[in-house]
């Protein structure tokens, strides 16, 4: 992304002509691979700063549980795909560059997938903890007319069926590789004394075992 930022910014190898998409270039001219080309390619370094500050680690918790099918696979190839819906709605001269879609689909699928999947809390917990940081990671403070809130928007809602797609698919494989942890307290009586005595003297009830599955 940086690289191509770089090019972009500072005219090398012609990249404004096949690097970033307008709606003309890409249904009147049928450029169709900028819609992914220019997911790439970014406005300057606070904006380039600003989507890795949540692709990374996004980046980092997709690939390190899931397939790399999954992402950055699907995730760039929607991307493009979002990109070309966004498109459809903007005018013929206006540029459209960025990840945003990309990274609004990793977040509505990291979401959705710590729903479906992580089981340690109860349902209505992890709905809350997911709707927190939907609305302190996702949902922008104040509006700025040169962002595409349309990538966004559209970005999001892939994110979720396709999260949703991938579980039904590998359900099976996330529910072998749950561990249960299983917790039996015994009873126990422990001699209470009138007097205080040594803890030498006091029966304490046993450890707790834990047996993992």
């Amino acid at each position: 992304m940086y690289l191509a930022t770089y090019t972009y910014l500072n005219g090398k190898l012609g990249a404004d002509q096949w690097l970033a998409a307008t709606p003309e270039s890409v249904f009147l001219k049928h450029q169709y691979w900028r819609a992914w080309t220019t997911l790439f390619v970014h406005g300057d370094a606070g904006h380039l700063g600003s989507n890795l500050f949540l692709f990374a680690p996004l980046c980092y918790w997709l690939t390190g549980y899931f397939d790399l099918l999954f992402f950055p696979v699907a995730g760039f190839v929607i991307g493009g795909l979002v990109n070309l819906l966004v498109l459809k709605t903007m005018p013929a001269q206006a540029t459209l560059i960025g990840v945003s879609g990309v990274v609004y689909w990793m977040g509505a699928a990291a979401l959705t997938l710590f729903l479906l999947v992580d089981r340690r809390h109860s349902l209505k917990r992890r709905f809350s903890t997911a709707l927190f940081l939907f609305l302190m990671l996702f949902v922008p403070d104040t509006y700025m007319p040169q962002v595409s809130y349309s990538s966004h928007l559209f970005g999001f809602l892939a994110g979720v069926p396709s999260a949703a797609l991938l579980y039904a698919w590998r359900r099976k494989d996330f529910e072998k590789a749950e561990v249960k942890e299983i917790i039996f307290d015994e009873p126990t009586t422990v001699a209470v004394a009138d007097e205080p005595q040594d803890l030498d003297d006091v029966e304490l009830p046993p450890p707790r075992e834990r047996y993992w599955n």
